[in-house]
C-alpha cells in the first residue's frame, strides 16, 4: 500500500486524507494518517512549503478522476467498501457524519475534496456541510442539523473538592491531569485534535491514550489526613520533565514525596535528589536541586511543595552533587540573565498571564459546551455570570484559593471570552520569581483539575475558529518605571522588533495557529507596537503613555510558552542587545 501523509492547514477544519492511486483505475486502500506513526508530531511540514488548499484539492480531484473515470458520485457503502481495509465501522460512520450528500444520498467526490481541504463553495444555506462550516465560522447557533443556542449540557462538578479550599485556607498538588488536544461536536465523540491532526477516533479494542479519569470517594482520605505525623514533614518535589512540551497540550509536571524529620527554613536546607528518566533517549538518573517551597494545601500542616530544577548526575572523578543543567533546565540560564540585570541596576518586574481551557473528562471537549456542537457566539462569556456563561467557577475559585495558600503570587483570575476559558495572572514580580510561581500554579491548577475531575489544557489554538489562548507577558525595568521611561519604553520595542523571528521560536508550540491576525492578535511574520492596541504585538497601556513611564505587555507568548524562556528572552533583547538585534558590549 502506498502511503501518502496529508498535513492538516491551520486554518483547516476537516480530517486530512491522501488516497494513493497507481497507473490503473483500481483505486488503492486510503491510510488515515494517525498519531501511533503515520505522522509524528516532530514530522509536520512548515506551512510555508505546502501547496495551497486549491493546488491540492485539485491534485486530489485528477487522483479520483484517474480512478473513477467520469463517475462524479458514489454511494456511502462504496467509500464505505473502498476504506473497509483501513477503518473501522464505527470509524467510517465518525466520517460519514461530517461529509458532504446530495438528497439521493450521493456524495459528490469534488465536493467531498473540497470539504477536506476546506476550499470555499457556494453551498445552499441550511445544507448539511454549509450549517456546519457556518456554525464553526459564527461560532453560534445556524440552522442545520447542529444548532445549540448556548453553552448547556454543563457537567455536574462535585463542589466537594471546593470546600475543601475554602472551609480552610488552602492550596493544591501533585501530578498533571488531562489528555492532550480536543474532541469535536458528534455522537461518536467527534474528531480530536492533536498536533494539527484530527483523528477520528474508535476506542473499541484500542489503547486510550491516557487512564481513564476515575472517581474516588474523597472523604476517606480526610480520615487518614487528619493522622498524627509524628513530626515529620511531607515534602513533594515538583519537577518539569523532559518532555513538557512534547503534545503542546499539557505540561509534563511531576512529583514525588520525600519525608523529612523537620521542617526546612530555606531551601537550601532541603536534600538534593533524583529520579529516574531520560536524558536525551538515553535512561538516566537526573538529580533534582530544591529552589523554592510552597505550602501544600492538600495535606496541609507542616508539608510543603518544593520546586525544583534538573541536572545531569556527578561524575565519578569529581566530588560534586551533580553535573550541568539537563537540556530542558531552561531556568537555571534565565535565573543567571536576572540576576545580571538586578547587578545592572535595572530590577526587571513581570507579570503573568495564563490563559487555558477546562474540558470535560468524559468528551474531552470544552466544559459547558454542548455534547453535539458549539456554544453561543463567543464574547458573551468574558468575566461573565451564571450557569450558562461561567462553567468551571468552582474549580477556578479552588485554585485561586490554593495558590494563595501555597504563596504564590497570583494576582487575580477572570474568566474569558469562550465558555470553559479562563485566566489567571501572576504577579508582579521580580525576576526568576514570576517564572517559578507560574509553574507552581499550573501545577496545583492541574492537580484541582484532578479533583474536581475535569482536565485542562494550554495548546494555543484548541478549537478552529474559537479564539485562542495565550500567555501575554508584561515587563518593566527600572528605567521604564523612572520618570521619563516612556522613551526607554520605545527603545525596548525597536529592540524587540530587530528580533522578533528569534523570540517567536521560544514563545510557545503551535503559536502559528493563534498569531493569525483576529482575534486581537498581530499575525505571527508582523511586528508592531503601540499605545492601548490589543492587536499589536507590543500593547503599551495609556497609563504608561500619560504617565511617560510604566510598564509594556507582549502579547506574542503563547499558553503553552515557558516563562524561564520568554522572560529571559525579553531581558536579553531589551537590556543587552541594540536597536538592531546585536548584543551590546560584554553582552
Amino acid at each position: 500500500t502506498m502511503r501518502l501523509r496529508a498535513t492538516i492547514w491551520p486554518e483547516s477544519r476537516a480530517l486530512a486524507w491522501a488516497l494513493a492511486v497507481g497507473p490503473t483505475r483500481a483505486p488503492r486502500p486510503i491510510v488515515l494518517c494517525s498519531a501511533d506513526g503515520e505522522m509524528p508530531p516532530g514530522e509536520r511540514i512548515p506551512p510555508s512549503t505546502l501547496m495551497t488548499a486549491v493546488e491540492k484539492a485539485d491534485r486530489m480531484k485528477t487522483k479520483f478522476r484517474e480512478a473513477f473515470g467520469s463517475v462524479a458520485r458514489v454511494g456511502a457503502e462504496q467509500l464505505r467498501s473502498l476504506l473497509k481495509n483501513t477503518l473501522k465501522d464505527s470509524e467510517f460512520d465518525a466520517l460519514l457524519w461530517s461529509m458532504p450528500k446530495s438528497d439521493d444520498g450521493l456524495i459528490s467526490l469534488d465536493e467531498f475534496v473540497d470539504f477536506l481541504f476546506d476550499v470555499p463553495r457556494p453551498e445552499a444555506a441550511g445544507s448539511g456541510i454549509a450549517a456546519i462550516r457556518a456554525l464553526q465560522k459564527s461560532g453560534g447557533a445556524t440552522e442545520g442539523p447542529v444548532s445549540p443556542p448556548a453553552a448547556r449540557d454543563r457537567p455536574e462538578l462535585d463542589r466537594q473538592p471546593l470546600e475543601r479550599f475554602t472551609t480552610v485556607s488552602p492550596t493544591c498538588a501533585a501530578r498533571e491531569a488531562g489528555t492532550g488536544g480536543f474532541y469535536s461536536p458528534g455522537s461518536y465523540r467527534g474528531l480530536k485534535i492533536q498536533n494539527r491532526c484530527m483523528l477520528a477516533p474508535s476506542n473499541e479494542g484500542k489503547q486510550t491514550e491516557w487512564a481513564v479519569p476515575t472517581a474516588m470517594d474523597r472523604s476517606l482520605l480526610r480520615e487518614f489526613l487528619n493522622l498524627d505525623q509524628n513530626g515529620k514533614v511531607q515534602a513533594e518535589y515538583v519537577w518539569i520533565d523532559s518532555d513538557y512540551t512534547t503534545d503542546g497540550h499539557n505540561f509534563d509536571l511531576c512529583s514525588k514525596s520525600l519525608t523529612l524529620d523537620a521542617v526546612p527554613k530555606t531551601a537550601a536546607d532541603l536534600p538534593i535528589w533524583s529520579y529516574s528518566g531520560e536524558d536525551e533517549g538515553i535512561a538516566a538518573e537526573i538529580v533534582m536541586v530544591p529552589r523554592r517551597i510552597y505550602r501544600d494545601p492538600f495535606r496541609r500542616g507542616n508539608n510543603i511543595l518544593v520546586l525544583t530544577d534538573t541536572f545531569r548526575p556527578p561524575r565519578e572523578d569529581i566530588d560534586e552533587d551533580h553535573s550541568g543543567p539537563t537540556p530542558w533546565n531552561t531556568r537555571h540560564a534565565c535565573d543567571a540573565l536576572m540576576k545580571r540585570a538586578l547587578a545592572a541596576g535595572e530590577e526587571p518586574w513581570f507579570g503573568l498571564e495564563q490563559e487555558y481551557y477546562l474540558l470535560d473528562a468524559k468528551t474531552n471537549w470544552p466544559l459547558g459546551w454542548p455534547t453535539d456542537g458549539f456554544p453561543g457566539p463567543q464574547g458573551s462569556y468574558f468575566c461573565a455570570t451564571g450557569a450558562a456563561k461561567a462553567p468551571g467557577r468552582d474549580l477556578v475559585e479552588a485554585h485561586y484559593r490554593a495558590c494563595l495558600y501555597a504563596g504564590v503570587q497570583i494576582g487575580g483570575i477572570n474568566s474569558e471570552i469562550a465558555p470553559g476559558q479562563w485566566e489567571f495572572q501572576v504577579g508582579p514580580a521580580v525576576g526568576i520569581a514570576a517564572a517559578d510561581d507560574l509553574w507552581m500554579a499550573r501545577y496545583l491548577l492541574q492537580r484541582v483539575a484532578e479533583l474536581f475531575m475535569a482536565n485542562v489544557t494550554f495548546t494555543p489554538k484548541p478549537v478552529p475558529n474559537w479564539a485562542g489562548i495565550g500567555g501575554h507577558t508584561n515587563y518593566s525595568t527600572a528605567s521604564t518605571r523612572a520618570p521619563g521611561g516612556f522613551e526607554t519604553i520605545l527603545k525596548h520595542c525597536e529592540r524587540l522588533k530587530s528580533r522578533h523571528k528569534e523570540h517567536m521560536a521560544a514563545y510557545g508550540t503551535d503559536n502559528e495557529l493563534r498569531l493569525v491576525g483576529n482575534d486581537e492578535t498581530m499575525s505571527i511574520d508582523k511586528f508592531s507596537f503601540a499605545v492601548g492596541d490589543r492587536s499589536a504585538s507590543i500593547r503599551i497601556p495609556m497609563k504608561a503613555a500619560s504617565r511617560k513611564c510604566g510598564y509594556y505587555e507582549d502579547r506574542r507568548p503563547a499558553a503553552n510558552m515557558d516563562p524561564y524562556m520568554v522572560m529571559k528572552m525579553i531581558v536579553a533583547t531589551t537590556l543587552f542587545y541594540d536597536d538592531v538585534g546585536k548584543p551590546v558590549p560584554g553582552g
